[in-house]
């Protein structure tokens, strides 16, 4: 399934699960709950794509495959909503799409407040750098242009990508291209933060594999499916490997030993709770330890990257006055 649109924002879709959840706590059907979006909706845009959902669910479309094509879902998103509905009821997937787009957005604003002090510095030391020549007649004002204005343009344009980089790793489609498996391969060997998203996207499979193994799904099923979340190719390829342990009749505790996605802990609970007999209680437990560990480390990020961009931007004007 490939998307004809790009996914809404994270602050649209956050609303748009909210709002699948409570209409389908109600029992409202996906076409129904979707006309009844775009009727009443926060945005045009919401609107007018849960319209189009809506025509493609009374063609015959499945839920996911609708919301995908309009927009609605990102590729993973669609994959988990799918095996959550031949599952049973999908609404707490819905709820915890709804937590984790909300917490991303809310993390993105933060990160922006926290930026503007050394942003505006750097604006100010990249127009008062030059201005002296200016003034002597050493640079001309189409030079001095250049090197503010133009510098700013082009420093925008960069960081714009890197703060969008993130997000279309996450939502990409997934690729079986060499490229985009090779990227993938390298992303998970950056020190700190390749390790980082390996729990992270580790912490999503667990917590749709509790969720799918709660509905009722068989553990070969929910595991298939989960997998499907994971937008790292090369890490989604690695998961993919406790698949045929599990059809051989391995326990999910034995087929995780050998995954590096899983430290030892992670692995001795799950083992614990399919003894127990409380398997998909114990796998959403260890799903959500792993985010809030994933969650104090972004915390950390947004802490110290606006100060080490300040850092960079007192430097940048001591170097150039001193220079």
């Amino acid at each position: 399934m490939k998307s004809a649109q790009a996914p809404l924002n994270d602050g649209l879709r956050a609303q748009l699960f909210v709002a699948l959840a409570n209409l389908e706590a109600a029992g409202v059907a996906a076409e129904r709950a979707l006309t009844t979006i775009a009727r009443e909706p926060d945005s045009p845009r919401l609107g007018q794509r849960a319209g189009n959902a809506a025509t493609a669910v009374a063609s015959g479309r499945s839920l996911a495959e609708a919301g995908l094509r309009a927009g609605l879902f990102t590729a993973s998103e669609a994959a988990l909503i799918g095996a959550a509905t031949q599952g049973g009821s999908p609404e707490p997937i819905y709820r915890r799409l709804a937590e984790g787009c909300e917490d991303r957005r809310l993390q993105r604003r933060l990160m922006r407040r926290r930026l503007m002090l050394p942003a505006g510095m750097l604006v100010l030391a990249v127009f008062v750098a030059p201005l002296a020549d200016l003034v002597a007649g050493r640079v001309a004002a189409a030079q001095y242009f250049a090197l503010t204005v133009g510098f700013l343009l082009k420093l925008s344009a960069v960081a714009w990508l890197l703060a969008k980089l993130p997000q279309w790793l996450r939502d990409r489609p997934p690729t079986r291209n060499s490229i985009s498996r090779g990227a993938d391969w390298m992303l998970l060997r950056v020190p700190v933060f390749g390790a980082r998203q390996r729990r992270k996207a580790a912490a999503a499979y667990l917590e749709t594999l509790g969720l799918l193994l709660e509905a009722g799904l068989p553990a070969v099923s929910a595991a298939t499916s989960a997998t499907q979340v994971v937008a790292n190719s090369a890490q989604r390829d690695e998961l993919a490997k406790m698949l045929p342990h599990l059809r051989a009749g391995r326990t999910l505790a034995a087929a995780m030993r050998d995954q590096r996605s899983f430290d030892a802990t992670c692995v001795q609970l799950v083992n614990t709770g399919e003894h127990a007999g409380r398997l998909p209680e114990m796998v959403l437990r260890v799903a959500r330890s792993e985010r809030e560990i994933s969650r104090a480390f972004e915390a950390e990020v947004a802490r110290w990257l606006p100060r080490l961009a300040y850092l960079c931007v007192v430097i940048g004007m001591a170097s150039s006055l001193l220079g």
